[in-house]
């Protein structure tokens, strides 16, 4: 049964943008030693299977990597930009929010199978973003708080974290972001047949935030939400404390691609479960690099695809363990 986390009530010591970018400063680096270990000992002809023991045996500091505790954690909130397009994004969003409560979505049978924590965070899903086509969807404190709260996922004995989204019109701020820290417009990322009113919302916000280019922080706060910035908090923490990170879906690439714009090595430690074909979520995957693990032709970006992916690595433990042993 999926877990609820609340994010919507603030603390008084939450960190501003300046200890995230301290933060980025200090990124632990892989493990070669640990890595090297792992890469001598493989079972003949393992493939792909290999390499990805050798880069979780990195990650997790040990020459033998596990996967006895995978998390899968969907984060929520609602985009107030979506209402431009007559969309509510409160109800949507706090609907499939109860559907995983609920315990009825393939994904909550998928964690069960894998016997995987399924954690929901919901970040004030209920008061929606500011429309980001006529001012900045967020304050500075709201989206360094959300940051933290994405912290609070990674906890210790995690071995590896699953992101994903359950948020409601969640392209509209990935296409943004997307848009003003790579170049093009909201066409080249969502693909010639997305909506016309929904290119055009995504490159007014652009055009009106063009200024934070430089900066990806502003960047975020002026076009993201606080999912996005969840998430990138969440990445953030996994660096710190060891864990290697499974990206599903457009909302986890978009909060990764932020990292990278600040630190170009921040995202070192993520995998991407899947060729998604959901287009913008495919673009971003190709422009941030990243082999897929999976192309099996999902688009939901809800976990399903990093539930899935998560027997590949369990599969890359297994073969090393047998090789050890």
């Amino acid at each position: 049964m999926a877990e609820e986390t609340n994010a919507g009530a603030g603390q008084a010591d939450e960190p501003h943008f300046g200890e995230i970018r301290r933060m980025l400063d200090d990124l632990p680096e892989i493990d070669r030693d640990a890595a090297h270990t792992a890469g001598h000992a493989i079972l003949p002809g393992s493939g792909r299977l290999a390499a990805l023991a050798r880069f979780l045996a990195g990650w997790q500091g040990r020459p033998t990597p596990q996967m006895t505790h995978p998390r899968l954690t969907l984060f929520a909130a609602s985009h107030g930009a979506a209402a431009a397009l007559g969309i509510d994004p409160v109800a949507v969003s706090e609907a499939a929010v109860q559907r995983f409560l609920d315990g009825v979505t393939p994904l909550n049978r998928l964690a069960e199978s894998l016997d995987s924590d399924l954690r929901v965070y919901e970040l004030s899903v209920e008061l929606a973003s500011a429309d980001f086509s006529a001012g900045p969807a967020l304050e500075e404190a709201d989206c360094a708080r959300a940051m933290t709260y994405g912290m609070i996922a990674v906890e210790p004995g995690i071995d590896v974290l699953a992101l994903a989204s359950i948020s409601a019109e969640s392209d509209l701020p990935a296409a943004a972001l997307a848009t003003l820290l790579l170049g093009g417009m909201a066409a080249d990322w969502c693909g010639p047949s997305a909506d016309p009113a929904r290119l055009a919302l995504i490159d007014k916000a652009v055009s009106l935030h063009a200024g934070t280019r430089a900066d990806p922080l502003e960047a975020l706060r002026c076009l993201g939400g606080l999912d996005i910035a969840a998430m990138a908090g969440a990445i953030l923490a996994c660096r710190f404390a060891r864990t290697p990170v499974l990206i599903d879906g457009r909302d986890g690439l978009a909060a990764a691609l932020v990292l990278r714009a600040l630190e170009p090595t921040a995202i070192q430690h993520c995998l991407l479960a899947h060729a998604s074909a959901d287009p913008l979520a495919a673009a971003l995957g190709r422009a941030l690099g990243f082999e897929p693990l999976l192309d099996l032709g999902i688009s939901t970006g809800d976990g399903v695809a990093s539930a899935t992916a998560l027997a590949i690595l369990r599969a890359a433990c297994a073969c090393q363990a047998a090789a050890v042993h």
